[in-house]
């Protein structure tokens, strides 16, 4: 496919006009370096009016709203800075002062117990206001403090403008250099932890410290030990295997003693934490800092090894604020290492909430309590539930912003994304919602203007709606919801957000949190909400121009002061303030600015549903919906399924399936895009399908009265209700478990059943008694209503990385309320049925101009 398109245009007129004219706006140094290299240079006399090359859509975005119906502006930065300043209150007593546990102050303390290699007194923060639980333990005390907690405050106080090497005559710094320095040679959580537990406990702490090592490059100790720590991952990562000797990220940790895996923490609790991207992000760090040519090589192989893998994975390994750092490290290896990897795909593993290791879990969405919208903010997601938490919100806009600048073709959405979210947000502080709403009633009493919020939010609890509070005193182990351990993050919205002239248009700093990034012009977001063009005043000391990384064009010529800028309607910009004696350079897809590069031109191409297929099961035909965006020439448009080609040809605007073509079960329906410059785009969405079962296949099908009077069970209890039973937790960690029942795995067998209820996520597994070694494999979270269908066997790999099961097999169901006491489920229709997989056809169909598509499609392939 053939043609000139928009931008190509532009660039032509532009190169003729330098030909005629000279160089515009650089000195002869310049002109010469871009005829030496041929390029085009991009100048504002010609690019006006430019199109967006193409923004790329986030399903959960879709289903946020653009103007805010009840906005109020947060000044974040001031909140993080009078919240600091009571945090660290105790700075003002050179001596040790306990907690009062009438008044929970001071919140901080001195720590003279946990010694370190600097100054010998170090400092402590509570997780909690009041942190102490009912045996006198918690983190209130020298030696408590956890450094999710500590390390958070450093890096969040000093985005949000407070030098914390210098704060009333302490470098608090200096004095957490060693500190959570474990024997293993890692910043782990505390300072005697060992790893082999917890992947985000023990990366999360050395993700911090890398980041407040990038604020303060004079700190060397730091800096020295974000090498020793990145070597020790880079030692790991050949040991990434499973059990059959395969590269694998699918387990909850990694025990540096031994060298090995873990599945399971200390007390035989097991769950899947694939950590891909916060490992390359440590180790990233660590090559931006180091000055050896072959141990920089070295992080680049550890990098693309981590990444290669999430990059193949259709597994959604989504667990904590870790993975968080997947789609910026995909962004970055894009911009700085010319990769490719599915950006899109590791957004959406975080907002779809559609995690395959814990359900529910991700931003929330078409969530409302009458005043008070949950929209944009994270935690469970589930109807039910839809709990909110603060840390987890606050983290993902550092990781969000970045990425605007990396991959402009998402700024749309995640400048919509950053308006809801601030807007949302005040939620967990006390003065924003009604005392009665609260777990604690208000603010505490030295903290007048309610700055230290709540760990979260949940939309109902207690007969509140909604209920803002935390874990404390829900489950009886703190005193207090105050959550310093998330709380202490907002000084991360405090760095990136500002507010504009314009109501609800915000300034997003795009450079602020991007750590080791090379920042070399102010650059900034600008998210229009309202459905007409806005203008909005934008500021520069020095002689300037702005530059829009969105549309590839100009925003202004040379100013210096204050000017008007336009942001189109229902759009953004990505503005970058380039100095006046600079030119833009286009070489290839690359745009340069000085000889930096600015942004990189990418192909774009989304795949939308009209419905929320990753959260419901389909039947019946599915329209999808496609949109393609490109500053150059399309040569391929491919549509596969399960990653097997099902058309390949000119674009289309959009196709259907007919899910009667397909056996049920789960399927990952792809576009992609490539250019004439080799640059490619994809976009996917997953369907389960799932009509109605054959009877002729069925081999197990027990009725609501076989659960209730057959199966085993263990701390929870079975009632019928309708026609389904409702499974409750009688206390944490109950299961009901059917009786034994044999079953061929060389049909194909498919797990089918109706959730028609539930308050907090379940899980189904299957146990395989006859089994020598590992005899429980987890098939499906439970964490939608309606009708759904697995295949056992596709399961089994994905959730626990084991071979598929052949032949005969013994197995017995089991069912797990996940939570506590109040968990249950209500299951009805459970069965497993056979599939009888075999190649099959099935039809695609151009819904625009009704033609089809007959191809094959081998269903076991």
């Amino acid at each position: 496919m053939k043609k000139t398109t928009r931008a190509a245009k532009l660039i032509s007129i532009s190169l003729g006009a330098v030909l005629m004219f000279g160089c515009i706006g650089c000195n002869s140094s310049d002109k010469k370096k871009a005829d030496e290299d041929s390029a085009a240079v991009v100048d504002e006399l010609y690019i006006e009016g430019q199109t967006e090359f193409g923004q790329k859509s986030l399903r959960a975005v879709s289903h946020m709203p653009s103007v805010q119906t009840d906005y109020k502006y947060m000044d974040y930065k001031q909140i993080a800075q009078k919240q600091d300043a009571i945090v660290y209150d105790f700075l003002n007593n050179p001596d040790y002062v306990p907690m009062d546990k009438n008044t929970y102050a001071p919140i901080g303390y001195w720590d003279d117990v946990t010694q370190n290699a600097k100054s010998g007194r170090t400092f402590g923060l509570p997780s909690y206001v009041g942190h102490i639980d009912g045996s006198g333990g918690g983190t209130y005390y020298p030696g408590g403090q956890e450094g999710i907690t500590v390390l958070s405050s450093l890096l969040s106080s000093t985005w949000a403008g407070i030098d914390k090497s210098s704060q009333q005559g302490y470098d608090l710094i200096e004095m957490i250099a060693d500190d959570y320095v474990g024997p293993e040679g890692l910043v782990l959580n505390r300072p005697n932890s060992v790893s082999g537990q917890t992947f985000w406990y023990e990366m999360y702490p050395q993700i911090l410290y890398s980041q407040i090592a990038a604020e303060y490059p004079s700190e060397t100790a730091l800096r020295e030990q974000m090498i020793r720590g990145a070597d020790r991952w880079v030692d790991a990562l050949p040991y990434f295997k499973d059990a059959d000797g395969n590269v694998s990220f699918n387990f909850q940790s990694f025990n540096f003693s031994s060298m090995r895996p873990s599945y399971t923490d200390a007390i035989g609790r097991s769950w899947l934490e694939p950590s891909q991207g916060g490992i390359a992000y440590i180790l990233y760090c660590a090559y931006r800092i180091s000055d050896k040519e072959t141990k920089k090589a070295e992080y680049l192989k550890a990098m693309e090894f981590c990444m290669d893998n999430l990059e193949q994975s259709v597994f959604n390994g989504y667990y904590e604020v870790v993975q968080d750092f997947n789609p910026l490290m995909a962004a970055i290896m894009n911009f700085y290492f010319d990769k490719q990897y599915d950006v899109e795909k590791l957004l959406n593993f975080i907002f779809d909430a559609d995690s395959d290791v814990r359900p529910d879990w991700g931003v929330i969405t078409d969530a409302n309590t009458g005043k008070y919208s949950y929209n944009g903010l994270f935690g469970v997601t589930n109807e039910n539930v839809s709990y909110a938490f603060a840390m987890n919100t606050f983290r993902l806009g550092s990781v969000l912003a970045p990425i605007a600048k990396y991959d402009p073709r998402f700024a749309t959405d995640i400048g919509k994304w950053f308006l809801n979210a601030s807007n949302n947000a005040r939620i967990f502080f006390p003065n924003e919602v009604p005392s009665e709403n609260q777990s604690m009633g208000g603010a505490l009493p030295f903290d007048e203007d309610g700055v230290i919020p709540y760990e979260g939010a949940r939309m109902h609890y207690n007969g509140k709606t909604p209920y803002v509070g935390g874990d404390p005193t829900v489950y009886g182990w703190g005193q207090t919801d105050f959550g310093i351990y998330g709380g202490v993050h907002v000084g991360m919205f405090g760095g990136l957000i500002d507010k504009t002239d314009v109501s609800q248009i915000l300034r997003i700093d795009l450079n602020k949190t991007d750590s080791y990034g090379a920042n070399a012009y102010p650059s900034y977001l600008y998210y229009n909400p309202y459905k007409e063009e806005k203008e909005i005043t934008v500021s520069a000391k020095e002689a300037s121009r702005l530059f829009d990384t969105v549309r590839c064009e100009y925003v202004t010529k040379t100013f210096t002061g204050d000017v008007k800028i336009k942001i189109p309607a229902e759009s953004a910009r990505v503005v970058t303030v380039i100095p006046a004696s600079q030119i833009i350079i286009k070489k290839g897809n690359i745009i340069q600015a000085g000889g930096k590069t600015i942004a990189k031109l990418k192909p774009s191409v989304s795949l939308t549903t009209g419905n929320n297929v990753q959260k419901e099961s389909v039947k019946g035909k599915v329209k999808f919906d496609v949109s393609v965006g490109s500053y150059t020439d399309i040569e391929d448009f491919a549509i596969t399924v399960n990653g097997l080609k099902a058309y390949g040809g000119k674009p289309v605007s959009s196709f259907a399936i007919d899910t009667a073509d397909y056996p049920n079960g789960n399927y990952r329906v792809e576009v992609s895009v490539k250019s004439s410059e080799g640059q490619t785009d994809r976009s996917a969405v997953k369907i389960n399908i799932c009509n109605p079962a054959d009877p002729a296949k069925t081999v197990y099908a027990p009725t609501a009265s076989d659960i209730i009077n057959r199966f085993e069970t263990d701390r929870v209890n079975l009632n019928q209700v309708g026609n389904g039973v409702k499974i409750a937790c009688a206390e944490s960690g109950g299961y009901a478990m059917g009786e034994a029942v044999e079953i061929d795995f060389d049909r194909d067998p498919l797990l089918y059943f109706t959730l028609s209820d539930y308050n907090y996520s379940a899980t189904v597994a299957i146990r395989c008694p006859d089994l020598p070694v590992k005899t429980k494999f987890l098939l499906a979270g439970l964490n939608k209503k309606g009708t759904q269908c697995y295949r056992i066997n596709e399961e089994i790999t994905k959730y626990n990385g084991e071979k598929p099961l052949t032949g005969k097999q013994t197995v017995r169901l089991v069912i797990s309320p996940s939570g506590d006491a109040d968990a249950y489920v209500v299951l009805a229709d459970l069965k497993i049925i056979y599939r009888d997989s075999s190649p099959n056809s099935f039809t695609l169909t151009d819904v625009v101009t009704g033609d089809c598509n007959k191809l094959t499609y081998k269903v076991n392939g």
